[in-house]
């Protein structure tokens, strides 16, 4: 089964909302307008304009290729990753989710994909580190982009832009 959010309307309304989706050996939770509007907007530009934004380089088939997205690495030291300290914003928005789902949360991914054309794989969630059962927190700002979820037994896991 797979599962794309792409509402158009998803935030249009900016009352909070939360859905619930079942998915085999999973749980998924969406929180529509999680952060009111001008809020979210005050983090996207923030996050935007501090962030040491990179583009990795990363090797598939012997071949090194640079991700379609920029990233940055906050927290937890992860596969080798040296993190850069929390920031005033990420703890705000961290501190609210957590408060959310009630789970501490050791480190924030940044994603920032600058267009439609930027992305990442379908990949699954799943390092050992984080133990058997990892618990991922997902918060985009800016643009609509879809959201894809493969609940398959594959390698695949999510894919969105």
């Amino acid at each position: 089964m797979n599962t794309l959010f792409n509402d158009t309307d998803l935030f249009s309304s900016g009352t909070l909302r939360i859905h619930s989706y079942e998915i085999p050996d999973a749980e998924l939770r969406l929180f529509e307008h999680f952060f009111p509007r001008e809020e979210a907007d005050a983090f996207y530009n923030t996050l935007l304009e501090e962030t040491p934004w990179k583009q990795e380089t990363i090797v598939i088939h012997n071949k090194a290729l640079l991700t379609p997205r920029l990233t940055a690495w906050y927290g937890q030291r992860r596969s080798g990753r040296e993190p850069l300290p929390l920031t005033g914003a990420l703890l705000s928005i961290k501190k609210k989710v957590e408060e959310a789902v009630k789970t501490e949360f050791s480190s924030v991914l940044l994603n920032f994909y600058r267009d439609g054309q930027d992305s990442v794989a379908w990949h699954r969630d799943i390092d050992r580190e984080f133990g058997p059962k990892p618990v991922i927190a997902s918060v985009s700002f800016g643009e609509t982009r879809p959201f894809a979820i493969n609940s398959g037994r594959t390698s695949k896991g999510s894919r969105y832009r």
